[in-house]
């Protein structure tokens, strides 16, 4: 099995800007609950527009270790 070139790995650039389904993939949830959680203000994310939400490797990272310990603050 090959790996999708467009498929976002935890290896990537800590600059690169991944979109919602990219982004989704990394955490391993559906793109619409990311974005859900976005225009909650639940998890960080940089704001292109109303409709243009990005994440950095590096806030996924915080998203998913938030998840992993629930104590520890965003």
């Amino acid at each position: 099995m090959s790996a999708d070139v467009d498929s976002p790995t935890w290896d990537g650039s800590d600059e690169e800007l991944l979109n919602v389904e990219q982004a989704a993939a990394l955490l391993t949830v559906k793109p619409s609950t990311l974005g859900q959680w976005a225009r909650e203000q639940r998890v960080p994310v940089i704001r292109l527009g109303p409709r243009h939400h990005r994440w950095t490797r590096p806030l996924l990272r915080q998203i998913r270790d938030q998840a992993l310990d629930p104590g520890r603050a965003l």
